[in-house]
C-alpha cells in the first residue's frame, strides 16, 4: 500500500498548493523570458495574484469560516456536521426520528394516527395490556418530545408535525411495497 506524502485533504492546503504552483509558473516565465517582451498585464497579474487570493481568503474567513474545515479535520464526524449546521436537519428528519423510537413508541404512534376510531381504541387497549405503564409513559414522553403527539389534560392528541411525519412514512412504505 502506497502512502500519499502530500496528503492534500484540507481546503487551505489545496489553496496554498494552487497559489504556490501559479506563482512558481509566473516566476519561471519571468526568469526565462525576455524582460522587455513581458507585457505589463502579465507583470501586474504576477504581482496581483497573491493579493487577490489573500483577499478572497479573508472574505471566506469572515463570511464562511466553516468552509475552511473538512471532515478529516475532526475526530468525530458529528462535530463536523454540527459545525456545518446540518445536525438539526438530520435530527428533524422523520426517518431518523422514527428509527430512534422503541417498539412501544412506534406502536403508539401508529395507533394514534389510525383512521378508524374503533380500531384505534382497540389497538390502544392492546398496547396498554402488552406493555407496562412505565414503558408506555416513556414512549409517550418521547413522542411528545419530538412533537408527534401532544398531551391535553388526560388525553393525547395528534399534532401537525406528527401528521406530516405519518404521511411521509406512509407514502414511503407504500412506495416501497408498490
Amino acid at each position: 500500500m502506497q502512502v500519499n506524502p502530500l496528503k492534500l485533504n484540507k481546503p487551505l492546503q489545496i489553496i496554498g498548493l494552487m497559489v504556490g504552483l501559479s506563482e512558481a509558473g509566473f516566476a519561471l516565465l519571468a526568469t526565462f523570458a525576455d524582460i522587455g517582451k513581458i507585457s505589463t498585464t502579465f507583470f501586474w497579474a504576477f504581482i496581483a495574484l497573491p493579493f487577490f487570493v489573500v483577499g478572497l481568503f479573508y472574505i471566506v474567513l469572515f463570511f464562511r469560516p466553516n468552509n475552511l474545515y473538512g471532515p478529516a479535520d475532526f475526530e468525530n464526524q458529528e462535530h463536523f456536521l454540527k459545525l456545518q449546521g446540518r445536525v438539526k436537519e438530520i435530527e428533524n428528519n422523520p426517518f431518523i426520528q422514527f428509527a430512534s423510537l422503541d417498539e412501544p413508541a412506534i406502536r403508539l404512534f401508529l395507533s394514534a394516527y389510525r383512521d378508524d376510531e374503533k380500531s384505534k381504541e382497540q389497538k390502544w387497549n392492546e398496547l396498554v395490556e402488552k406493555f407496562s405503564e412505565n414503558i408506555l409513559s416513556n414512549s409517550l414522553s418521547r413522542l411528545i418530545e419530538i412533537n408527534w403527539l401532544s398531551k391535553n389534560k388526560d388525553y393525547y392528541s395528534k399534532t401537525h408535525e406528527g401528521e406530516d411525519a405519518h404521511k411521509i412514512l406512509k407514502h414511503f412504505v407504500y412506495g416501497r411495497l408498490g
